[in-house]
């Protein structure tokens, strides 16, 4: 029996890449969805809600890649050709008028593509080369069934140039979700600085059951329950505290802190009775609670002047950070329209 001919190169599956890309984040979040519905009894209505998108999306993912249509390239010619359908359409290479390579490569990044016509056929595609096995075999059977056609080259790049056109707009889909981020940031920054008023502020007291978590030194915090809120955790950012000082604080001390006086309703609150919802967004973030004063057996390790300080300080350097970002970007547009005019 004659074996089967073998292809010397295809095209690699697009939507592959967006399943690998969904299986780990897919299921980061499908991981997280459960693990907070654990929690619930029954099986909460809403973890089933949003499960639905993920399912949806992995059954387009797998639809995709059962109707996508490849080309497979044989030593005459080449097919296209579906999982559903089967082959669809056989090109032969001596119908092919013209073709040329264009792109380069430059260690792992590569942006070569092949552009194919057959004008009898009606037939003009490109072949991206990082879409497509054994590109480089494709590139020398072209080369050895006719010279790169540099009429149809100069079309291709003038069109290339006219796409080009669109990167500034298409920057703008980055620029200003970066913008308004860091505008919402800082907005939400400055309305929790003015909420840290005395008046606003109502007293927790308790023993010091255990320290969660601490860290010194740079972007340090102090995380920390209470014996009779145990399903709280206590924070504090930014103390500047030493080893020394935390080293110092004894299980069972008298704890005095301020803390919002909306963040009251949360300290007794038993995980099944918070907004699925709410805990799902935040990441485990649920049951703490900034403290913006604290004593401890009659000492006093932080003010409200000194969070307010630091708070003041923070929201100027995240809208900062995003903002030139969103320049970056900008300037990265421009730079490639103006390569595109002059090119």
């Amino acid at each position: 029996m004659e074996d089967k001919e073998k292809p010397i190169g295809k095209e690699q599956s697009r939507a592959g890449s967006s399943l690998g890309a969904f299986i780990v984040f897919g299921g980061i979040a499908l991981w997280r969805i459960l693990y907070v519905a654990m929690d619930y009894h029954p099986f909460p209505t809403e973890a089933v809600i949003c499960i639905m998108p993920l399912a949806i999306i992995l059954y387009l993912i797998c639809r995709k890649m059962y109707i996508e249509k490849r080309t497979w390239f044989y030593k005459d010619r080449m097919e296209l050709k579906s999982t559903k359908e089967g082959l669809i359409q056989t090109l032969y290479y001596k119908d092919i008028t013209s073709w040329y390579q264009e792109g380069e490569k430059s260690g792992k990044y590569d942006d070569r593509y092949i552009h194919i016509e057959a004008k009898g056929q009606g037939y003009a595609q490109d072949f991206v080369a990082r879409y497509v096995k054994h590109f480089d075999d494709l590139v020398v059977v072209f080369g050895n069934l006719m010279p790169q056609d540099a009429g149809t080259k100069e079309v291709i790049e003038k069109k290339d140039k006219e796409v080009n056109k669109k990167a500034v707009l298409y920057s703008m889909f980055i620029v200003i979700p970066l913008l308004v981020s860091g505008g919402t940031y800082f907005v939400y920054k400055t309305n929790e600085i003015k909420q840290t008023v005395p008046e606003n502020l109502a007293k927790v007291v308790g023993p010091l059951d255990k320290i969660t978590d601490h860290h010194t030194g740079k972007n340090n915090y102090f995380n920390f329950k209470l014996k009779n809120y145990p399903n709280t955790e206590f924070t504090i950012d930014e103390i500047g505290w030493s080893e020394q000082t935390i080293d110092s604080i004894k299980m069972g001390d008298t704890v005095k802190l301020e803390i919002l006086k909306k963040d009251t309703l949360r300290l007794k609150m038993a995980p099944k009775n918070i907004n699925f919802y709410k805990r799902l967004v935040a990441m485990g973030e649920e049951h703490k609670v900034n403290a913006y004063t604290m004593q401890i057996s009659n000492v006093t390790y932080l003010e409200l002047k000194d969070n307010c300080d630091v708070w003041n300080d923070d929201r100027k350097i995240l809208p900062v950070i995003l903002g030139l970002f969103a320049l970056a970007f900008f300037i990265g547009a421009l730079v490639t329209q103006v390569k595109a005019r002059r090119g």
